[in-house]
């Protein structure tokens, strides 16, 4: 959560994501608890909020990245947008709503302030290291790829990854410059991610892997720095480092620049096998 200066009165946007509630806000994490713990909800406010969702879902649904995420995490958990559909909505009841409060209340909550960084409330039950890493995957392999999907006429090979995400980080970077006219990303999850390479993408030559891993990181550098410089850029990476790993946004920092050019060449040669 982004929080700076405290004021009497709470002034809170949020939106969601897969995989949690982002809420930022001039407020402190006290006034943050207490207007959760305050919430109530009544069909008359609820069906507002309804409306105002299914505007929202109509002028989306043209938003190419909205079908373009749908169609690459088909058939896993992250298949649905968190707009959600027009026919979910009618179902939500207030007493729906005040189940979910419950839930969202029982999972980790972090605060992030400019002079503190990321604090946790007090008395929430936060997921450990230990319970979070026996969490079943939804595809627990190394990973596991799907070829020839085609979106809109275009082919891609969509790899699915459950660990080694600093390697996968890198690897796009290089991919990007070896095709720099080809749609590559990697799409990053809290339990997986997604390496998504449009039909056709080059894998780099072995020789050239140790110089493109030190231009990519070059660049990583810049971009670190300039994240640096802005105190929400800052706060979104810091809390989804924690969220999604367990780790100091440094900690994910020092094992992306200690991934090896050996590493990178057998994860290269993985992909090509695998293709």
């Amino acid at each position: 959560m982004h929080l700076d200066h405290c004021v009497e009165k709470p002034m809170l946007k949020a939106h969601t994501t897969e995989d949690y509630v982002f809420i930022t806000g001039i407020i402190t994490p006290q006034q943050v608890m207490d207007e959760f713990y305050r919430l109530k909800f009544d069909e008359e406010s609820l069906n507002l909020q309804k409306n105002c969702l299914t505007d929202e879902i109509i002028r989306e649904s043209p938003n190419f990245r909205e079908f373009f995420f749908s169609f690459a995490w088909e058939g896993t958990n992250y298949e649905k947008s968190p707009l959600g559909i027009i026919e979910e909505l009618n179902p939500i009841t207030p007493d729906v709503m005040e189940t979910f409060k419950q839930e969202l209340l029982m999972k980790p909550v972090y605060f992030y302030t400019r002079d503190k960084g990321i604090e946790t409330v007090e008395n929430t039950s936060c997921i450990t290291r230990q319970e979070k890493e026996s969490l079943p995957f939804i595809l627990p392999v190394p990973f596991t790829w799907r070829r020839d999907k085609v979106f809109r006429g275009v082919s891609y090979d969509i790899f699915y990854i459950d660990r080694d995400i600093e390697v996968f980080y890198l690897i796009e970077r290089v991919l990007k410059l070896v095709n720099p006219s080809k749609h590559i990303q990697l799409s990053e999850k809290r339990k997986m991610s997604a390496l998504i390479l449009e039909s056709g993408t080059c894998m780099p030559k072995q020789g050239d892997i140790e110089f493109l891993r030190k231009k990519v990181l070059e660049g990583i550098n810049e971009d670190i720095e300039s994240i640096g410089k802005h105190f929400r850029e800052r706060a979104v990476n810091e809390l989804e480092s924690i969220y999604f790993y367990n780790k100091k946004w440094e900690e994910r920092i020092n094992e992306l620049f200690g991934v090896t050019g050996t590493r990178l060449s057998q994860v290269f040669g993985s992909l090509s096998n695998d293709r």
